[in-house]
C-alpha cells in the first residue's frame, strides 16, 4: 500500500509542512515540503537532506527552479522527454551560462534549425552581441564562428576554420566593420584568406584575397 503522511518538517533554516511518501515499507526517500508563505515547494532527498531542489512561483506567475547539491558538487537539471522539449516565450529566453553543448550519437546529427513561420520574404537571425557595455574600440570582436576537428597525431583537437567580425572604425557616424575568413594554414596556425573592410568612405568595401606573396 502507499502511506502519505503529512507533518511538521524542518531543514536548516527552511521551516515546512512536509508530505513524506512511503510505498509499502520502502521509504521512496524523497520528501515533499511546502513553504508557509507559500512561495515555493521543496523536494528533499531524505537519505541527504542537503540535497534539494526547490520550485518557486513569484509576482506574475514568475517560476524559478533550483538545485543544489549539499557536497558543492554539480547538481544537474536534466529535462529527458519521449519526443519534442516546447519553449513558447511570449518575448523571449535567456539562458546564462558559460557553455552549452548538443550532442547526438546519429550521423548527420544534431542539426539546429532557425525557423521562420510568417509568409513573408523575411527570414530568421543569428546575432551576435558583443555587450561591452562602454564605448566600442577599434578592433573589438563583434563575433566569431569556428570550426574544429581533430589531427591523426594523439589526436588532438584543431581549429581548421573560422569566421570572425571586428569593429574597423567604432568612430560615431564612421562606423566600418571587418569580416575574416581564416584557415588553418600549414602548421594549424590561424590565417585570414579573405577579408571585407567596411573602406574609408561611405558606400565603400574593401577586399583582400590570399595571404602570403605566393598565394
Amino acid at each position: 500500500g502507499m502511506d502519505i503522511d503529512i507533518v511538521g518538517a524542518t531543514s536548516g533554516t527552511h521551516t515546512a509542512i512536509g508530505i513524506d511518501l512511503d510505498v509499502g515499507s520502502a521509504d521512496t526517500n524523497l520528501g515533499m515540503q511546502i513553504n508557509t508563505a507559500g512561495t515555493h515547494v521543496k523536494l528533499v532527498d531524505n537519505t541527504d537532506t542537503a540535497d534539494y531542489c526547490t520550485i518557486g512561483v513569484t509576482t506574475n506567475g514568475a517560476t524559478t527552479l533550483t538545485t543544489v547539491d549539499g557536497g558543492a558538487a554539480a547538481a544537474h537539471f536534466e529535462i529527458e522527454a519521449d519526443g519534442d522539449i516546447t519553449l513558447d516565450a511570449a518575448g523571449k529566453v535567456l539562458a546564462e551560462t558559460d557553455q552549452i553543448n548538443i550532442t547526438s550519437p546519429t550521423a548527420n546529427k544534431p542539426l539546429v534549425i532557425i525557423k521562420n513561420d510568417t509568409d513573408d520574404a523575411t527570414s530568421g537571425v543569428l546575432r551576435f552581441l558583443n555587450n561591452r557595455g562602454a564605448d566600442g574600440q577599434d578592433g573589438d570582436e563583434a563575433g566569431i564562428i569556428e570550426f574544429y576537428s581533430y589531427d591523426d597525431g594523439t589526436p588532438a583537437g584543431e581549429q581548421y576554420a573560422r569566421i570572425k567580425a571586428t569593429i574597423h572604425d567604432a568612430t560615431a557616424t564612421e562606423e566600418s566593420g571587418k569580416l575574416e575568413l581564416q584557415v588553418a594554414s600549414h602548421d594549424g596556425g590561424d590565417e585570414t584568406g579573405l577579408t571585407l573592410t567596411g573602406g574609408s568612405v561611405d558606400a565603400e568595401v574593401d577586399v583582400t584575397i590570399g595571404n602570403g606573396a605566393a598565394s
